[in-house]
Order: C-alpha cells, then structure tokens, then sequence
C-alpha cells in the first residue's frame, strides 16, 4: 500500500457540521460539502488527527491568521508528568485531564538520565530528581488554557507534574515528543 502525503483544506462548516475538503495543490474539489460523522470542531487544531470518510487527516496549521486567533486559546498544550511514586495513579490523572476538558494528544512512559531531567526541569532540581528516579509517563495536553487547567487539577497531589508555563511546555514538548 502506497503512503501517499497529500495536502488537503479542511473547510469546516460550524452551522451544520459539514466539511469540505479542496485539494491545495490543483485547487479543485476533493471532497464536495458533507456532513461527517465523528469530525467536530474540538477535534481541529494544530497537530490533532482527524478521520474523515477513513482518510487520516493531519492539521497541519490554519488556512489565514483570523482562524489562527480564534483557535489558539483553544488548542494551547502542556505536558503532565506522573512520576514512578504516583504511577499506581495514572488512571486518576487521566480522569483528572478529561474532567478539566484537556485531551491527551501524546503518552510516552520513558526513563531520563540526571542530565535529561535536568534540561526537562530547569528551575526546579527536585522535580528533576523525581523524573530521573524511574519510569516516567510523560502526557502532552490540548486545550483551553491547559498548562492552568492542569496545574489547577494536580493542586496538593503527589507524583504529579506539570509545565510552569506556556514556554516551557513548548520545551518540554519538544524534547519529549518531537
């Protein structure tokens, strides 16, 4: 099976749920307007993959800066992080990602040497110590106002970590996920 990488516009119709999809090279019709199940307007922000009548859609960015504006408080990201003393909870944090309506866009579990965690946690030596004493699970978030939502929701729990800022999630998103 061939892998084919083809960019598309995704026009998406707030007033029905219907999509349009136009082929960005030849500038024709690829897909003519239509309602699509299981496409909704939460699932379209940068890095998200959408299915669209089994074609896998990546969003690769905005068509203009007015729909970037309107989108970019609902898709800013941060990174979780359940340490090995809290994992018996990730479950929970899970829970508590989905409650504070954050979506889980990467999971990796991994183990970081003392250098890795240092460069992850620059401001705060005891939460690299945490990251580098075994396996880490490390979550990237989307949505509204994320890196608060999920500070806000790991308040006073302990083995969880979360980014300080919108900075450093971009950061820390970078190394972990690429």
């Amino acid at each position: 099976v061939p892998c084919l990488k083809r960019h598309f516009s995704l026009l998406y119709f707030e007033s029905d749920g219907s999509v349009e999809m136009i082929d960005s090279k030849t500038r024709r019709t690829f897909l003519k307007r239509c309602v699509c199940p299981g496409v909704t307007l939460s699932d379209l922000h940068v890095g998200s993959t959408v299915t669209v009548y089994a074609r896998q859609l990546k969003v690769l960015g905005y068509a203009d800066a007015v729909t970037g504006r309107r989108f970019e408080p609902v898709s800013e990201r941060t990174v979780a992080f359940v340490t090995t003393e809290a994992r018996a909870l990730l479950g929970e944090a899970l829970e508590l990602a989905a409650a504070a309506s954050l979506a889980v866009s990467e999971l990796r579990v991994l183990s970081l040497s003392p250098s890795q965690a240092s460069s992850l946690f620059p401001h705060d030596s005891r939460a690299a110590a945490r990251a580098c004493a075994g396996p880490l699970v490390a979550i990237e978030l989307k949505g509204a106002r994320a890196v608060s939502a999920w500070r806000a929701a790991i308040a006073g729990r302990a083995g969880a970590e979360g980014s300080a800022d919108g900075a450093e999630a971009a950061a820390q998103a970078k190394l972990l996920f690429g």
